[in-house]
């Protein structure tokens, strides 16, 4: 018997989302669209798809605007992949999106297109993260390929940073960023990535505004079956939250021979992958009562679910409850004895389960430091999460990593920063700091008493600033004791104890002299007095 094959590859696919359900999709609410590389504030709406794409500008400060190569051919390149933002500085380049829905579950979707815009013909390879997480590796086979990856997220806050990390394999850059706010309720809260996402019957690939929810519908590549259709709308179940588009639904495939089964396969060489898979069903044809359609589902030759009698013109989706594990998979659907028809099969999506288990800075500790950026306009590329991730932290910070709990950050080297002003009072809202370095800047006013009230500091290094008045008397003490480095030297008005007892020496230095001159002025004024008294007789005057 033969059998209608479905090959499905992992190197097919680089990652897209759930199957989820959008607010205020068709109105574009939620949306964010952007074509990075663009003039700072212009922006279009696409021809085909009605999107409107926006500048960059307002999600990063970092980078620069260029054109792919005029040699490449652009004939089938969507307009958001003809030019790029490069940063060529930094090891680590974020955008910031925001303000968004806290506890709401995203779309985001980051396309790469190199079109060899530095005229190197060098293609580079980078880290995609988000937030403190790796997202996908960037990886691009020549200068025309094309590099799309989807996430859905749930937020835990009201903002997200997609960042690209230097690998040492060439300049990152990004063309365009998406994100689409969901209201999916349905399934795991678990971060996952499209696997592949297709339509039986497609001829082309859809999305926005085919799809309102703007998910990436691809035709599959081998059509070795027959294609029904139906120009009736697919009801969807009354607490669906899958919102499959007519589209995709109108049309199914069914193998041209009655007894075929239909099989496809997927797998992955990462053993310890894990995937959902949702397969969705209608009858588009009325089927007469002398005929029936019915068949059950196996993964790997152990039946999965079924017996399924799909409705007429309604939806159905059979899903994983658990995610299936392992490397190569085989699913079939085979008719049952009792179906007079063979299976259909209107549209296949395949999720991997993607785990963030890195977690994100202590949140007190982040609001410090971005605070001290801002209060010194630290020009340095901090951008993102101070210590995620790991290898790509926070230029002058070290943090403190303990299993799954936040890093902690636990030193701050701002050294020859050209900062000014006086110490921040958001130093002492890093609780945990055991190194704090501010030298050789323009430092000025008092030394702050607080910094004695840092528990785990170990090293302060306040040296050739133009810091005045005393040392606070608690960090000295923890100088004397060794509990703490202390280096305060040239500071021309610091006095490194009591300033009070170091002015007695020049006061005293000062008035002594003076009261000298006082005293021998008086004593010459009262001899003249009386010289002058007993010369009188004498006719004598005695000229002091």
């Amino acid at each position: 018997m033969e059998v209608l094959e479905l090959f499905l590859s992992a190197v097919m696919a680089a990652a897209f989302c759930l199957s989820p359900s959008l607010v205020h999709a068709q109105d574009q609410s939620g949306f964010i669209s952007i074509d990075c590389g663009i003039t700072e504030g212009s922006s279009y709406n696409d021809k085909i798809t009605g999107l409107r794409y926006i500048s960059d500008e307002n999600y990063t400060d970092a980078g620069v605007n260029k054109d792919i190569s005029p040699k490449i051919n652009k004939t089938d390149i969507d307009k958001q992949y003809l030019n790029l933002r490069s940063f060529p500085d930094g090891n680590k380049i974020c955008y910031t999106l925001k303000p968004l829905r806290s506890k709401n579950k995203y779309l985001i979707r980051a396309g790469f297109l190199y079109g060899n815009y530095d005229e190197l013909d060098d293609v580079p390879r980078f880290d995609l993260y988000l937030g403190v997480n790796w997202w996908a590796t960037v990886t691009l086979f020549d200068a025309s390929d094309r590099f799309t990856t989807e996430i859905v997220h749930l937020l835990s806050s009201d903002s997200i940073d997609i960042c690209l990390v230097n690998t040492g394999f060439g300049t990152p850059f990004i063309s365009v960023l998406e994100l689409r706010l969901l209201d999916d309720k349905t399934h795991s809260n678990v971060s996952q990535l499209v696997f592949d996402r297709l339509g039986l019957a497609l001829s082309d690939s859809i999305r926005f505004s085919v799809d309102v929810y703007d998910r990436i519908w691809s035709p599959f590549p081998f059509q070795y079956w027959e294609v029904k259709q139906t120009r009736y709308a697919i009801k969807s179940p009354d607490d669906d939250k899958n919102g499959v588009p007519n589209a995709i639904m109108q049309g199914a495939a069914v193998p041209i021979n009655q007894s075929d089964a239909i099989v496809f396969y997927f797998s992955r060489d990462d053993p310890t992958t894990q995937f959902f898979l949702y397969m969705h069903f209608a009858e588009i044809e009325n089927l007469p009562q002398n005929q029936t359609r019915e068949f059950n589902i196996y993964v790997n030759k152990t039946l999965w679910s079924g017996p399924i009698v799909p409705k007429y013109l309604q939806r159905t989706t059979v899903s994983s409850i658990s995610p299936l594990k392992g490397t190569d998979f085989t699913v079939s659907i085979n008719k049952t004895i009792n179906s007079t028809l063979p299976p259909l099969l209107n549209a296949i999506e395949i999720y991997l389960v993607h785990e963030l288990l890195q977690a994100e800075t202590y949140e007190d500790d982040v609001h410090a430091v971005m605070n001290i950026k801002s209060y010194y306009k630290v020009k340095r590329y901090w951008q993102g999460d101070p210590c995620g991730p790991k290898t790509a932290r926070w230029q002058g910070l070290n943090c403190s990593y303990d299993a799954y709990d936040p890093p902690r950050i636990i030193s701050l080297d701002l050294s020859s920063s050209g900062l000014t002003g006086e110490i921040s009072p958001d130093v002492l809202n890093l609780k945990m700091i055991k190194y704090l370095d501010l030298s050789n800047n323009s430092l000025r006013g008092s030394i702050p008493d607080f910094l004695s009230r840092l528990p785990y500091l170990r090293v302060l290094n306040l040296s050739e600033n133009d810091f005045s008045g005393s040392v606070p008397s608690e960090l000295n003490e923890r100088s004397k004791n060794g509990t703490l480095i202390l280096n305060v030297e040239k500071n021309k008005l610091l006095c490194s104890s009591d300033c009070k007892n170091k002015a007695i020496v020049p006061v005293v230095a000062t008035v002594i002299p003076v009261l000298i001159l006082v005293l021998i002025a008086v004593a010459v004024f009262w001899f003249c007095k009386r010289r002058n008294q007993g010369m009188v007789n004498n006719s004598f005057i005695c000229m002091a």
